[in-house]
C-alpha cells in the first residue's frame, strides 16, 4: 500500500509539471489556434517541437479483449487525444492514480493535417506499470497533434501482478499493442473517431519492461536455446507450455509499428540471442540515463556493427523514472522532460510524417542539452 501512495503523488506532481507546461489554446492567439485553414499546409510540422503545441487533452478508457491461447484476454485500453476544450472530469489510470491534466468528456478536435486524419503513438508501459506512466509525454504528443494509446498490461499492473511473473508476459504485451491498435480501428471505423485516425502506420514508445517490448513488436526473433533456459530459470512457475513455444518460435512483430522510441531499457540478448536483432528491419531510437546502469554502452556496441538504424542518446544525471513518473535527485522534470519529449516527438515526426525539419535533431548537429549525448548509424 505505501509503494501505491507513492506512486500516486509522484504521478500527481508529474502531471502538475505538465500543467504548468501545456498552454491553454486561447492564450496562443489565434493565428496558432487550429482551424480549417491550418489544414491545408499541415500546420503541425511547423510547430517547434522543443514547445508544447496549442492543444487541450482529451482522454477516454475503452477495452478489448482477444484469445491468444483460447482463453479470453481483457484489457484496458488509455487514449489522450487533441480537444480544444478546457473543462473536464480528470481520469485516474488504476482508478488510483489522477491525472491532473487529461479531461475526460471532451470534444476530439478538428484534425490540422491536410488528410485529415490523426498521426499515433501507442505506448507500453514498464513492469508493475500503468498506462498513464508516460502520461507527461502523452501530453507532449497530444499538444503537438497526435492520438497516443496505451494499455494496461493485464497480469503485469501495479494491482496485479503475480510473483513470479509469467513468462508468457514476454509476447503477449506484444499482443496487447496489436489488440490496441485492432480497437483504434474499430473506433475509427464506427466510433467518435470516425474517419479521423491513420491506423496503418504507427510509431511505438516503450520504457523499462515496455522497452523490452520494443523488439518483439519490432520483429526481433527469440533465441530458441535461450527462451527453454529462461522458461526452465524459475521452479515456481510452470515451464512455458507448447502455445508459448509456438509464439516464441512464429515471433510477434507488428506490421504497423514503423519506428520505435525505446526510454531507459537496452536489448536484452537473454532472450533473443546475440542476433536476434538483426531481422529488425524498422530504426530505433534509444535513450537511456547515466543513472540507470542497464548495459546501454553495450548495446551500443552491438547495433553500432550491424545494419539497423539505430540511435542513442543518453542522459547525464538521468535515473530510470526520467523517462516516466519523474522525481530524479539529479536532474528535473522540466530539464528531463525538455530532452526525452523533443527527440521523442522529432523522432516520430520524421519517420512517420516525413518531417526533413528535424534533421538536425535527430543527426546531433543541434544540441538540445550539454548532458544528452547522441550517437547515431543512420544516415539523415
Amino acid at each position: 500500500m505505501q509503494t501505491i501512495k507513492i506512486l500516486s503523488l509522484a504521478l500527481f506532481l508529474v502531471g502538475c509539471t505538465a500543467a504548468e507546461n501545456t498552454p491553454d489554446p486561447a492564450d496562443m492567439g489565434s493565428d496558432s489556434t487550429p482551424d480549417s485553414d491550418m489544414a491545408e499546409a499541415n500546420v503541425p510540422l511547423t510547430w517547434d517541437v522543443d514547445a508544447p503545441g496549442p492543444y487541450n487533452v482529451g482522454y477516454q478508457q475503452v477495452q478489448a479483449t482477444y484469445s491468444p491461447k483460447g482463453e479470453d484476454r481483457t484489457i484496458d485500453i488509455s487514449i489522450w487525444y487533441p480537444t480544444e476544450d478546457t473543462n473536464g472530469e480528470n481520469p485516474r489510470y488504476l482508478g488510483l492514480f489522477r491525472d491532473p491534466v487529461a479531461m475526460m468528456g471532451t470534444e476530439l478536435a478538428p484534425s490540422p493535417y491536410a488528410d485529415g486524419k490523426y498521426p499515433i503513438m501507442v505506448y507500453s508501459h514498464g513492469d508493475r506499470g500503468f498506462s498513464g506512466t508516460a502520461s507527461r509525454m502523452m501530453h507532449y504528443f497530444v499538444s503537438h497533434g497526435w492520438v497516443v494509446a496505451a494499455p494496461d498490461h493485464l497480469l503485469n499492473t501495479a494491482t496485479d501482478t503475480p510473483d513470479p511473473r509469467p513468462k508468457s508476459l514476454r509476447y503477449l504485451r506484444t499482443l496487447d499493442l496489436t489488440a490496441t491498435l485492432d480497437r483504434l480501428a474499430e473506433l475509427n471505423a464506427d466510433g467518435e473517431f470516425a474517419d479521423t485516425l491513420d491506423t496503418s502506420r504507427v510509431i511505438m514508445s516503450g520504457h523499462s519492461f515496455g522497452s523490452y517490448t520494443v523488439w518483439p513488436t519490432a520483429g526481433a526473433t527469440f533465441d530458441t536455446d535461450g527462451v527453454a533456459e529462461q522458461c526452465d530459470l524459475d521452479t515456481a512457475m510452470p515451464t512455458c507450455d507448447d502455445e508459448d513455444i509456438e509464439y516464441f518460435t512464429d515471433g510477434v512483430r507488428e506490421d504497423r509499428v514503423i519506428a520505435a522510441y525505446a526510454m531507459a531499457g537496452p536489448y536484452n540478448p537473454s532472450w533473443f540471442g546475440e542476433t536476434g536483432f538483426e531481422s529488425v528491419q524498422i530504426p530505433i531510437f534509444s535513450i537511456t540515463g547515466s543513472e540507470d546502469q542497464r548495459g546501454q554502452a553495450e548495446e551500443w556496441a552491438r547495433m553500432q556493427n550491424s545494419e539497423l538504424e539505430f540511435t542513442w542518446v543518453d542522459v547525464e544525471d538521468a535515473c530510470h523514472e526520467a523517462f516516466a513518473l519523474g522525481s530524479c535527485s539529479n536532474i528535473t522534470n522540466d530539464d528531463a522532460d525538455a530532452i526525452v519529449h523533443t527527440y521523442g516527438l522529432a523522432y516520430a515526426r520524421y519517420h512517420l510524417l516525413g518531417d526533413s525539419s528535424v534533421v538536425d535533431v535527430l543527426s546531433g548537429e543541434r544540441e538540445l542539452d550539454t548532458r544528452a549525448t547522441l550517437q547515431t548509424t543512420a544516415e539523415y
